[in-house]
């Protein structure tokens, strides 16, 4: 069954409604002092659901293990590493080299 146009229309407008909140709601979460070291990693997600509905559609079977299971790869990399400059930029490098080695082998 197709939706009709102007029924895709407002859920288009209440979704973009839903990502200026989120972004704005990071916005402000990250001014209260008290919450600086609250922020996690996975939190960054809950901005992206609004569009992520919008250009994919419902989101049946959009399960969180894989990202729960991608963070323990990027805390394993820098725990791994015993670096101490910059980590992220670390963990991007590793996990670069490692994705390459990956995608040479095949």
């Amino acid at each position: 069954m197709a939706i009709p146009a102007a029924i895709r229309a407002a859920i288009r407008a209440v979704i973009r409604t839903a990502i200026h909140a989120a972004i704005h709601a990071a916005i402000r979460f990250a001014q209260v002092p008290e919450f600086k070291d609250f922020f996690k990693p996975k939190h960054h997600y809950v901005a992206h659901a609004p569009l992520d509905i919008l250009k994919l559609g419902p989101m049946r079977g959009f399960w969180c293990w894989s990202f729960e299971g991608f963070h323990q790869i990027m805390k394993r990399i820098a725990a791994d590493s015993n670096f101490k400059g910059n980590v992220c930029k670390r963990i991007v490098e590793v996990w670069r080299f490692q994705f390459g080695l990956r995608y040479y082998r095949k």
